[in-house]
């Protein structure tokens, strides 16, 4: 019986033992180590990071000046009016915020700021918040139909400039029909927007006057016996008459050219510019 006892407390002892050397031999179970397909998966907290520009993820753009102003859209097609504006401020490296301006729909109420969570994925910068999620920042404006109608756009009337921050200016020449409008024989300036048929320019100041302007299809026939196809192009119906695009030749023959007013139309181009949606609202 003695002996029995004996050979059991050897044995749980041996296995006492060998479970030791098995513990002290395997290396703890743990979760595997994560390494990142490519580039950098956050941010250093040491790095200078630009965050002023345009942010947009095809759903939503977000646009934040650098005297700290921001506006954004709920949708993506920034000619429309903004949906919120305010000013904005950097945390620290991964934080900024959005302070939206108050609501005239809510009155009395202050609405509550944004935080906007950044990082970098696959070395892009990215920001998320909570009313838009995965906005990347990118160089330049976000694409928009109208950005195909952006430039100048000259006829014997005189030129329209669009601008690619929604902004325009008719200029008249000094031949115009003395019995149109007034608003038509002096130019004016204003916002503009547009839809598959017309551009709608809304003039700036008390009168707040909108003109409607139809696109047109027209097209220069060949010469006799050319084998290339009539040249198609968009032209504009306005009250100083029919505008084509200006020709991209800056020593072409321009109708307009003596007008002290006019823009280069290489500056017309979509820039990270957009107006301020109190003094001059989007037209519709």
């Amino acid at each position: 019986m003695t002996a029995l006892r004996t050979a059991s407390i050897v044995g749980v002892c041996a296995s006492a033992f060998c479970s030791a050397v098995l513990a002290a031999t395997t290396p703890p179970i743990s979760a595997p180590i994560f390494f990142p397909a490519s580039g950098t998966s956050d941010l250093d907290p040491t790095e200078i990071v630009e965050i002023t520009g345009w942010w947009t993820n095809e759903r939503e753009v977000l646009y934040m000046r650098d005297d700290g102003a921001f506006y954004f859209w709920d949708q993506p097609n920034r000619f429309r009016a903004v949906s919120k504006s305010g000013r904005w401020d950097h945390q620290n490296y991964r934080t900024f915020w959005l302070e939206p301006y108050f609501d005239p729909k809510t009155p009395g109420r202050s609405p509550p700021r944004v935080r906007a969570a950044m990082r970098r994925v696959e070395g892009v910068l990215m920001a998320s918040l909570e009313i838009a999620k995965d906005l990347r920042r990118v160089e330049s404006a976000p694409t928009a139909p109208e950005d195909s109608y952006v430039g100048r756009w000259i006829g014997p009337g005189g030129s329209l400039q669009l601008d690619g921050d929604g902004t325009y200016e008719l200029h008249a020449a000094a031949n115009t029909d003395p019995d149109a409008p007034l608003i038509s024989r002096s130019g004016h300036r204003g916002t503009w927007s547009c839809n598959e048929q017309y551009i709608f320019l809304s003039t700036a100041g008390p009168s707040s006057e909108r003109v409607i302007c139809t696109i047109v299809d027209r097209s220069d026939p060949a010469p006799p016996n050319s084998p290339e196809p009539a040249k198609t192009f968009e032209a504009l119906t306005t009250p100083i008459g029919e505008l084509r695009p200006a020709p991209k030749d800056p020593a072409a023959k321009d109708p307009a050219a003596k007008d002290p007013a006019a823009k280069d139309p290489a500056a017309s181009v979509p820039a990270p510019t957009v107006r301020d949606p109190k003094a001059s609202p989007a037209p519709r």
